[in-house]
C-alpha cells in the first residue's frame, strides 16, 4: 500500500510539473515559452490532416507585386500591402482589381502605414501615420471617407467596431509598445492606452507584427507584459486571453535597442514575440518567438497547451506578412523566395509539397506570378 501511495504521489507530481499543464495564478493558460526550444517537439500531424491550394495572383504594368509588408484574405477579396508602399486589391481567385492611388489627393494614399479590413462594413482601412489619418475605401478601391487619429503608430487593426494602435517606435520615442484602444463614446472618440508594464520603457523593436483579428476581437500580444490581450465588442477594456511562460523579472528601462536585446539574451527570455494567429477555430495558434537572433515559428494547441514546431517552419515568406481566418492560413511566395532557401531547414513531412512548388517556380524567370498558398489544418 505504501509503495502505490509513493507511485501515485509520483504520477500526480510529473503531471503537474508537464509543460502543458501550467496555469497562471488568474487561472489563464501559460504558453510554455522558454529559451531552451530542444524539447520542443514536430508538429503532431496525427491529430490534423494538412491541406494546401495554391492561388497565383494577376501580375501587369499596374499590379507588379514586391515585398510584402501585409496580406489580408477575406471571403471576396485579398489585398496586399508592399514595401514600397503600394496597396492592391485582388478578387478571391487572383484577378487584379485595383491598385490605390499614390498622391496628395484626398482620396489618394500617399505613405501607408498599415492597411487593416473592417468586415462588418466591408471595408478597406488605410493608415498614414504622417497625416495621422485613417482613409477607407470598399472592396473596389473606391474612396469612401477618411477618419482623423490622435496618435502616431505602426500597425492598425479593426474589428468589431473598434480599432488598435500599435507603436513600436523604432528609431525614435521611448513610449514603445503602447497600444491604443480607439473607439466612440457617447457621440466622441476615445482612445484608452494600455501596456507596458509600469515602468518598462524601450526604444522599441521591430520584431514583426503584434496585432491580429479574428471575427470580431483583436488580439494583441503586449510583449512587456508577456500576455496576449483580446478586445471585443461588448467590452470596453481589454481582457487577458493568455500568458508567455517568459516573464521579464525586473522593472527595467531599455535606453536603445542594443541594450534591449543584451539583457533579453542574459535573462534567457524572447527578444520578441510576434506574429499571433488563430489557424482552427480557437484551437491552434501560431506565433513567432525569437531568441539570440534566430526566429523560431511555433505552434500552440491550446486544449492540450502544448508547444510544436511549425511544420513550414523554413518555407520562404513565413513571416509577418501572412494571414489567417480562423480555419485557413494563408502565405505569399514569390517565384525568387525559393533560391535562398536552406532544404535542411525544410520539415520532411511538408518537403514533398515545397518540391512541388520549387520545381512549379523554376520553369519560370522573376517575373512569374506571385502566388498565395492557403494551408488548412483540420482536425480529424
Amino acid at each position: 500500500m505504501r509503495n502505490l501511495a509513493v507511485l501515485l504521489f509520483f504520477l500526480v507530481f510529473a503531471y503537474s510539473c508537464k509543460p502543458g499543464t501550467k496555469k497562471a495564478d488568474d487561472g489563464l493558460p501559460v504558453i510554455p515559452l522558454t529559451s531552451d526550444l530542444s524539447n520542443v517537439e514536430p508538429f503532431d500531424q496525427s491529430d490534423y490532416k494538412l491541406s494546401f491550394e495554391l492561388t497565383p495572383l494577376e501580375t501587369s504594368d499596374s499590379s507588379l507585386i514586391g515585398e510584402f509588408n501585409r496580406l489580408i484574405v477575406t471571403p471576396e477579396r485579398i489585398f496586399t500591402f508592399e514595401v514600397n508602399g503600394d496597396v492592391c486589391i485582388f478578387a478571391r481567385d487572383g484577378k487584379f482589381v485595383k491598385k490605390l492611388t499614390r498622391g496628395r489627393a484626398g482620396n489618394e494614399v500617399l505613405h501607408p502605414t498599415d492597411i487593416a479590413f473592417d468586415a462588418k462594413n466591408r471595408v478597406l482601412e488605410v493608415y498614414e501615420n504622417r497625416t495621422r489619418k485613417i482613409k477607407r475605401f470598399d472592396i473596389d478601391g473606391k474612396y469612401l471617407d477618411d477618419i482623423d487619429v490622435e496618435y502616431y503608430a505602426t500597425e492598425l487593426e479593426v474589428a468589431g467596431g473598434k480599432r488598435v494602435f500599435y507603436d513600436n517606435a523604432v528609431g525614435g520615442s521611448k513610449q514603445a509598445n503602447r497600444f491604443y484602444l480607439m473607439e466612440d463614446e457617447n457621440g466622441g472618440t476615445v482612445y484608452k492606452q494600455f501596456s507596458p508594464k509600469a515602468g518598462v520603457t524601450s526604444m522599441g523593436h521591430s520584431g514583426g507584427r503584434q496585432l491580429t483579428s479574428l471575427d470580431n476581437t483583436i488580439y494583441c500580444i503586449a510583449y512587456y507584459n508577456d500576455v496576449v490581450y483580446r478586445v471585443t465588442p461588448d467590452n470596453p477594456e481589454p481582457v487577458a486571453f493568455a500568458r508567455f511562460d517568459n516573464t521579464f523579472a525586473e522593472v527595467t528601462t531599455f535606453e536603445d535597442e542594443e541594450n534591449y536585446i543584451s539583457y533579453c539574451r542574459q535573462k534567457g527570455v524572447a527578444e520578441y514575440i510576434s506574429r499571433f494567429r488563430c489557424l482552427d477555430n480557437g484551437n491552434l495558434w501560431s506565433f513567432v518567438g525569437a531568441f539570440f537572433d534566430s526566429g523560431h515559428s511555433l505552434l500552440w494547441d491550446k486544449g492540450k497547451n502544448e508547444l510544436y514546431k511549425n511544420p513550414l517552419q523554413g518555407w520562404p515568406y513565413l513571416g509577418s506578412n501572412c494571414c489567417s481566418d480562423g480555419v485557413f492560413g494563408y502565405n505569399p511566395f514569390p517565384p525568387e523566395a525559393f533560391s535562398q532557401v536552406n532544404l535542411a531547414t525544410i520539415d520532411p513531412a511538408t518537403r514533398p509539397l515545397y518540391d512541388l512548388i520549387a520545381q512549379r517556380y523554376s520553369r519560370y524567370g522573376e517575373n512569374e506570378n506571385p502566388y498565395i498558398i492557403t494551408i488548412k489544418y483540420e482536425r480529424k
